[in-house]
């Protein structure tokens, strides 16, 4: 059995027709909807990477300030982050080259200054010497050796004060030197103390900055034996510890109390302050130590009161290290 019903044709187009306008007219929308959303996305995507390209351009000159601001979780979200994280490391990188390069002519320009300043203090080192000399003669002629030796050392001391060169020395010549400031010093303290220098011949020519080991025997004598009562000892010794120099100035004089000792080291970690403390001499060749071999080495400080004081200059071994790097 079948039913068959019969439409006029009249009846049917107008719905056709309506299907027809109804489709276009969802395409045209969809369409819109379509080419509004790649407009936005593009928008937003476009400034996003003019942002970057602007912000790559304040680096290029070098503002290293430039910094993007994260948004989404995207692709271009990813690159702003790792853009972020390499202007930083860019900025410090520059920062610290920039700053080594400060320190470096801050250097130079202290040593510029204090060798103009020694140039100052010369005059004519030749005519102090013969002065000097010329006071000897006189001395040992009219009898009197023990200031005539005085004398003879005390010139023999600035010519070696005096002597051109770099900052090093071998450890030999500021051996001698020390001896000669002691051998002065027993006419200024007669009978106050007597000292020892012990320092093995394969030590003898290592370098050392020049006159960094006086003020460690000033410091003694100054704060550890003058004042004493009794009789004191002196002892500078020398001895390879590892891969380190180690040289000892020793005495048994008064020695540092606890609040000074705590103070002392304070003092020695402050990095280039200036201070008008009476110790400036123990800082000044601590500072020149950790700045020429690095911060494992400079000066150690102990001390107990009324038994004495120990400061050791502790520097590289230029056996191990590959030679001496001082000028």
């Amino acid at each position: 059995m079948k039913v068959i019903t019969f439409m006029p044709l009249n009846d049917l187009m107008p719905k056709v027709e309506q299907l027809q306008s109804l489709a276009i007219l969802l395409f045209v929308i969809a369409c819109l909807i379509s080419g509004a959303l790649i407009f936005t996305f593009s928008i937003g995507l476009t400034s996003r990477f003019t942002e970057l390209s602007s912000k790559m351009k304040r680096v290029h000159k070098d503002n290293f300030q430039s910094f993007i601001e994260v948004k989404g979780k995207d692709e271009v979200a990813q690159l702003g982050q790792i853009f972020n994280v390499m202007v930083q490391r860019l900025g410090q990188l520059v920062n610290d080259v920039y700053r080594s390069e400060i320190d470096q002519k801050e250097q130079a320009l202290r040593t510029k200054e204090v060798e103009l300043y020694a140039l100052q203090t010369q005059i004519n080192p030749h005519f102090l010497f013969n002065i000097l000399n010329m006071i000897r003669g006189k001395l040992l002629i009219a009898g009197d050796r023990e200031n005539a030796n005085i004398v003879g050392l005390l010139a023999k001391s600035f010519r070696m004060m005096l002597k051109t060169g770099g900052q090093s020395i071998q450890l030999a010549e500021e051996i001698e030197f020390v001896d000669i400031y002691l051998r002065l010093q027993t006419y200024r303290y007669v009978d106050k103390f007597q000292y020892l220098i012990e320092i093995p011949d394969e030590l003898q020519d290592i370098k050392i900055p020049k006159l960094c080991l006086q003020p460690l025997v000033e410091n003694a004598i100054t704060h550890g034996i003058e004042l004493k009562k009794t009789k004191s000892q002196i002892f500078i010794r020398g001895a390879r510890v590892g891969k380190e120099i180690h040289i000892i100035v020793e005495d048994d004089g008064l020695g540092i109390s606890t609040e000074r000792f705590v103070e002392i080291q304070g003092w020695l970690q402050e990095e280039g302050a200036i201070t008008k403390d009476t110790h400036i001499g123990l800082k000044n060749v601590h500072h020149r130590l950790k700045y020429l071999f690095g911060d494992a080495f400079g000066l150690v400080v102990e001390s107990v009161l009324g038994q004495g004081t120990k400061i050791t200059m502790i520097i590289p071994d230029p056996s191990i290290t590959g030679g001496d790097d001082l000028v």
